[in-house]
C-alpha cells in the first residue's frame, strides 16, 4: 500500500506542475546589450519594444553593463524594437 501512495502522490505532483510547465511554453523573452561604434556598452539606454501585432509596449534600461531583458512577450515575429539615448543615434529594429 505505501507503494501505492506514493504514486498517488506523485502523479498528483505531476498534475499540478503541467499548467506551470504547459505556460511556461507560451511565453519568450528578449536580451541584449547595447554598444556604440567602438564596441563600448552604453548604459543608461532606453529600450521599447512594440508588440506591433497588439500595439501593447514594454520598456527597458540598459544596465551598466549596457544589458537590458524583457520577459513575459508572446512567441513570435512581429515586434519593433527602439534604442534611444541622449548623444547617441536611435536605432530601430522592425520586423523582430
Amino acid at each position: 500500500m505505501p507503494k501505492l501512495v506514493c504514486i498517488v502522490l506523485l502523479v498528483l505532483v505531476t498534475l499540478g506542475l503541467l499548467p506551470a510547465i504547459t505556460q511556461a511554453q507560451n511565453v519568450a523573452s528578449i536580451t541584449g546589450v547595447v554598444t556604440d561604434a567602438s564596441d563600448a556598452v552604453v548604459p543608461g539606454a532606453s529600450v521599447k519594444l512594440v508588440d506591433t501585432r497588439t500595439g501593447t509596449t514594454y520598456f527597458a534600461k540598459t544596465a551598466g553593463d549596457g544589458g537590458y531583458r524583457i520577459v513575459d512577450l508572446a512567441p513570435g515575429p512581429g515586434y519593433s524594437l527602439t534604442v534611444k539615448k541622449d548623444g547617441f543615434q536611435t536605432l530601430v529594429i522592425s520586423n523582430l
